[in-house]
């Protein structure tokens, strides 16, 4: 990504790291901020956040790869928020998944997490005193609670587009909150190549 105090430009990446080889190869080039990477079945989810888009794409176990061609639109921000126009600039960040094939992505700038089933429609929303949410992912001694990080900015947009200062907004904190009964998450992918030193 570029330098967030200047204009962001697309210089991010999206790179495909062999456990084997060793080997780096650039599968998505010229993207604002790329963010968000998961796995469920027989896909892999990737976000745009500056496209406003979560993406999914076939994903191929045997080989570790993914068609570039498969790519779809999984998530589109202001589809979400169709009736709520203050969210259509709301990015996608940090996301995570659940056993059922829910996703659960962070937008920053809405005070929101979204839970997304596995047809890309909006089932559930998080809401959370902190306008500028960062990354989610599935935790606790069940497997059954939802951490959020968030950015700490306080800070929001007034109709005039100026900045002005939020005192109420509480980013920079962790929150928790406990899903639904029977949600659980999915472990974490783990490193299977050799560690570098």
């Amino acid at each position: 990504m570029a330098n967030f105090d200047e204009e962001v430009t697309p210089v991010g990446r999206l790179y495909k790291y062999d456990s084997k080889t060793l080997k780096e190869e650039v599968i998505i080039k010229d993207v604002a901020i790329s963010n968000g990477i998961n796995w469920f079945g027989d896909y892999m989810y990737w976000t745009s956040s500056l496209e406003y888009r979560i993406y999914r794409f076939k994903y191929d176990y045997k080989s570790g790869s993914i068609d570039p061609s498969t790519k779809e639109v999984f998530v589109d921000i202001p589809k979400i928020f169709h009736d709520r126009p203050q969210y259509h600039k709301g990015e996608p960040d940090g996301s995570t998944m659940d056993q059922e094939g829910n996703l659960y992505a962070a937008v920053w700038g809405t005070n929101r997490v979204i839970k997304v089933n596995p047809k890309g429609e909006l089932v559930h929303e998080y809401i959370l005193p902190a306008n500028q949410l960062s990354c989610v992912t599935i935790g606790g001694p069940n497997f059954d609670q939802l951490f959020v990080t968030s950015g700490d900015k306080h800070l929001l947009v007034d109709d005039s587009s100026k900045w002005k200062s939020d005192p109420n907004d509480l980013g920079g904190n962790i929150f928790r909150i406990q899903l639904e009964s029977g949600i659980k998450g999915i472990a974490k992918n783990k490193w299977s190549g050799e560690l570098q030193v």
